[in-house]
């Protein structure tokens, strides 16, 4: 199989936990070893966020100085501007990056992501631990992104918007889609309604007709899937607003206090398997129509 990645790409990846969608990231990167090759073309610049970038920032550095080693050129004259546009303003921006929160982390190091000298863009859940102020930063400089990019996140709120493309890893194998993430899950519902097929029963007359044999059942089986599948839906959207709120927590925590943000991290990775699980019933249920 062979996929190629236009320029000004948004490219969403989707699909339920441990099918290798973080694998296929690494793979881009040649952060691992792999069958088959990847070809960057003519001065592609690719920057990577990975699920653990914040964590990689120096602690000992100022949140001025960690963007000012990553600004080339004239964007050196305007990180204050820049700072401020991701919620970092007057004295704030001489704090240590060693006492921020998880949330201010992660806010820092896609800062720092959006000002590297890059043309491509590879993001793997770069909304973990960011409050919906700032998720909406991010946003809305992904909106004018004028390059590439690959993004992987559950927040599909998020998600919805920014892509023209959308990537489905599905029965080992990647699926594109030229949809929007709203339109890609209707879609995808009513392919897997519209395939249900159900046999004839033993138990009815043979000189019935085999449409109407098949067409009620047909319709009450579609129901009740359907019913199941929007059950699901509004499980993983009550799911995401707790992870939302837990996120939004994170990002308000201080950092240094490592029991109480261990038990809130903990409680974050809870949720959110609890939701890649949900993401895998629905897709299940979808498939098993």
């Amino acid at each position: 199989m062979s996929i190629t990645i236009g320029r000004g790409e948004k490219i969403a990846l989707l699909g339920p936990n441990g099918v290798g969608k973080s694998t296929l990231l690494k793979t881009i990167m040649g952060n691992i070893t792999h069958d088959g090759e990847v070809l960057n073309g003519h001065n592609v610049q690719i920057s990577y966020f990975a699920q653990d970038q914040a964590e990689q920032l120096d602690p000992q550095l100022s949140i001025y100085d960690t963007v000012d080693q990553i600004a080339k050129g004239d964007l050196r004259r305007d990180l204050r501007s820049i700072l401020g546009a991701f919620l970092f303003s007057g004295e704030d921006i001489d704090k240590k990056v060693g006492v921020l929160s998880g949330g201010e982390r992660t806010r820092l190091a896609l800062c720092c992501l959006l000002l590297s000298p890059s043309n491509f863009l590879i993001l793997d859940e770069p909304t973990n631990h960011l409050d919906l102020q700032s998720k909406e930063v991010l946003k809305e400089a992904l909106v004018h992104y004028e390059g590439t990019f690959i993004i992987v996140s559950h927040d599909r709120e998020f998600v919805d918007g920014l892509s023209n493309r959308i990537w489905d890893i599905e029965n080992q194998g990647v699926k594109i889609h030229h949809f929007s993430l709203k339109e890609y899950l209707a879609y995808k519902t009513q392919k897997n309604l519209s395939s249900v097929e159900v046999a004839p029963s033993k138990a009815l007359k043979k000189e019935q007709p085999t449409e109407e044999r098949s067409k009620p059942k047909i319709d009450k089986a579609q129901q009740k899937a359907q019913r199941e599948i929007q059950q699901i839906e509004q499980q993983i959207e009550k799911q995401e607003q707790n992870l939302s709120a837990i996120e939004l927590e994170l990002g308000e925590i201080d950092y240094q206090d490592k029991t109480n943000y261990n038990a809130v991290l903990n409680r974050y990775e809870q949720a959110k398997s609890e939701l890649e699980l949900l993401y895998k019933k629905w897709e299940e249920k979808s498939e098993a129509v």
